[in-house]
């Protein structure tokens, strides 16, 4: 077999495991909608989606995208995680929580590890506003150290 062949199979496999994966992911957001007696035009207006797109999606006529299935959980109250699973025993598998970031040139102390963690546990939304904070600091710092050294 070619590299190419080899390549094209492992690309194939990955979008299988895609779609099987969201179909899943589908299937469980749509029966938690019914238990929650959630009508579809509420998922829509939460979502600011149309009703004609959501049952689209819950009848199969489209596939949502993984930002689309993250808002629909949202209307549930609900966050979606990824787990990782070993394929032999069907167990979860976790890596350490914390990784030590170090070496010459970066060294994190004690207060940098808390507010990485903090940051961590922040949504997409939140860590964009997060930098925005933080490069309009960045700004005002460099600008008040140009007036210091009289550039």
């Amino acid at each position: 077999m070619t590299d190419q062949e080899s390549s094209g199979l492992l690309q194939r496999a990955a979008e299988e495991e895609k779609s099987r994966i969201m179909q899943e992911v589908k299937r469980q957001l749509i029966q938690l909608r019914k238990l929650q007696n959630m009508t579809q035009r509420e998922i829509g207006d939460a979502t600011g989606m149309r009703t004609s797109n959501i049952t689209r999606i819950e009848r199969d006529d489209y596939d949502p995208s993984l930002e689309i299935l993250l808002r629909y959980a949202s209307a549930l109250g609900l966050t979606l995680n990824i787990s990782v699973v070993d394929r032999a025993t069907g167990e979860k598998v976790t890596a350490p929580a914390e990784v030590e970031v170090s070496d010459d040139r970066f060294v994190l102390d004690q207060q940098e590890k808390r507010l990485l963690a903090y940051y961590r546990k922040l949504g997409r939304g939140e860590k964009r506003m997060v930098c925005r904070m933080a490069k309009d600091l960045n700004t005002v710092s460099e600008r008040s150290d140009r007036r210091k050294n009289g550039s």
